[in-house]
């Protein structure tokens, strides 16, 4: 629940049941999961443990993220044309992946054996991933179905 006198908050991800808001939901956590990710940019966390709790908050977001692009496959054939579908779903297909590549970069962050080196060159990965979601967002933004007939009005 995102707290009313601090509209910045975005509160721990809570993988909801059902997807009442779909591209707005997508968003939201995508851009909290964008300054979660530039926040570890910027730590000096030494210890792999310390690395693995820094880290939990975005692994769990990228699973609720990726619950709510799964639901909003599921756009139906003619909230859009074929042609602006496909680039949908081409989008959300690759958002899915950068996703999941995420996943299992912020995941080796907390690995004992990785090591400053290793760190470095993982932080290096996360940080092409979010440019790629950025991109991906703003795709899935210009071809959205609602968004597009809200902004017409």
């Amino acid at each position: 629940m995102t707290d009313a006198r601090v509209p910045n908050v975005i509160s721990f991800p809570g993988c909801e049941g059902r997807i009442r808001g779909g591209f707005e939901q997508i968003r939201r956590h995508a851009e909290a999961l964008d300054r979660e990710l530039q926040a570890l940019a910027h730590g000096t966390f030494g210890s792999p443990g310390e690395w693995a709790r820094r880290t939990a908050i975005p692994i769990v977001r990228t699973e609720c993220i990726r619950g709510y692009v799964t639901a909003a496959d599921a756009i139906p054939p003619r909230a859009v044309g074929q042609y602006r579908r496909r680039r949908l779903a081409r989008a959300l297909n690759e958002l899915l992946a950068v996703l999941s590549a995420t996943r299992s970069s912020l995941t080796r962050m907390g690995e004992p054996s990785l090591g400053p080196a290793g760190r470095q060159e993982t932080l290096e990965e996360l940080s092409a991933h979010r440019e790629r979601q950025r991109h991906l967002l703003a795709k899935l933004e210009k071809n959205w179905p609602l968004r597009t007939a809200a902004r017409a009005s």
